[in-house]
Formats: structure tokens, C-alpha cells, sequence
């Protein structure tokens, strides 16, 4: 959930209420998911515990209401997977 509120900031700043409307997003996309987060107060409280690995990580940081993603967040994105060719695979 972290990273995945970690790309909704895409360098930009959020405020508390933006990552809750977010949050709420992906309890809906995922309603198998998160089960302990599906009461009234869970986006709240999953934006607040996905800010709180995000600060713990160096990828954020917190300014009041405001969630600002650090220099460091850039090499996060939720994207499509990626293998490597098949002649990269036993290289290091």
C-alpha cells in the first residue's frame, strides 16, 4: 500500500486528505485486500501507516497535512513488470 500511495505523490506533494481519498481508491480496487482497514476510519489509517514506512524508509516526509515525497522515492514506481532477456539473465 505504501508504494503503491508512493506513486499517487509522483514527485509532488499531497496533502492528508488527497492520500485518504487514494487510499480509499485502493480499498475499493482490492476489497479482498486490507481486511483490517475496511471500517470508516480505514483510509485514514491506511494513509497514515503507508506515510509511516514511507517516512521510516527516507521516501517522505511530513509537514503538518502535507506528504512530500524525498529525492530517494524517484527509484519507486508502480509500473508493468520487467523481466530481463534471456542473454542478461546469468550476467552480473
Amino acid at each position: 500500500a505504501a508504494l503503491l500511495l508512493l506513486d499517487q505523490l509522483r514527485g509532488a506533494p499531497a496533502t492528508e486528505a488527497q492520500l485518504d481519498f487514494h487510499a480509499a481508491e485502493l480499498l475499493a480496487k482490492f476489497p479482498r485486500w486490507a481486511m483490517s482497514y475496511r471500517d470508516a476510519e480505514g483510509p485514514a489509517k491506511l494513509r497514515a501507516d503507508a506515510v509511516a514506512v514511507l517516512a521510516e524508509f527516507g521516501l517522505a516526509r511530513t509537514d503538518g497535512d502535507v506528504v512530500t515525497p524525498l529525492p530517494a522515492a524517484a527509484r519507486y514506481a508502480v509500473g508493468a513488470a520487467r523481466t530481463a532477456r534471456p542473454d542478461e539473465e546469468n550476467q552480473t
